[in-house]
């Protein structure tokens, strides 16, 4: 099971602008090594998972930190699209196999079939959320 969580960053005083509150979030997840890897050499854009456990709060602007399961090193990315379908094979379809991190779709829903049922598929739904890495200044 993967760990996920949230965290709330801050809020602006509302006296200072006419919205009340604003959330910017940061979400962390444990991924393992080989997409670590690939989302850090910008070879993989979209980290497909399913949508639930609060991943529906998951927002355009949202930070995402990854950790690596093998080395701890961590990767801090940030969300620039959300992409939803009810299953896999129609939003690896939409988006394309390669931002994926994989170079087919047989091989890329061999891969997460290992990590999800199709009952979960069918229950929840699934996410494509697009990402890109935070540069240090």
């Amino acid at each position: 099971m993967q760990a996920f969580q949230a965290r709330d960053a801050g809020s602006i005083p509302a006296a200072r602008t006419k919205f009340i509150h604003v959330e910017e979030m940061t979400y962390s997840d444990l991924i393992n090594h080989e997409p670590f890897h690939k989302i850090k050499t910008g070879r993989k854009t979209i980290e497909l998972r399913l949508n639930y456990k609060g991943r529906d709060k998951i927002q355009v602007g949202d930070d995402f930190l990854f950790t690596d399961r093998e080395t701890n090193e961590t990767l801090l990315t940030r969300v620039v699209a959300i992409h939803k379908s009810a299953d896999f094979e129609t939003l690896i379809q939409s988006v394309g196999v390669r931002k994926c991190g994989c170079d087919n779709l047989t091989a890329q829903l061999e891969i997460l079939s290992k990590f999800y049922t199709q009952e979960q598929v069918e229950k929840y739904g699934v996410l494509g959320i697009e990402i890109e890495p935070v540069r240090e200044k």
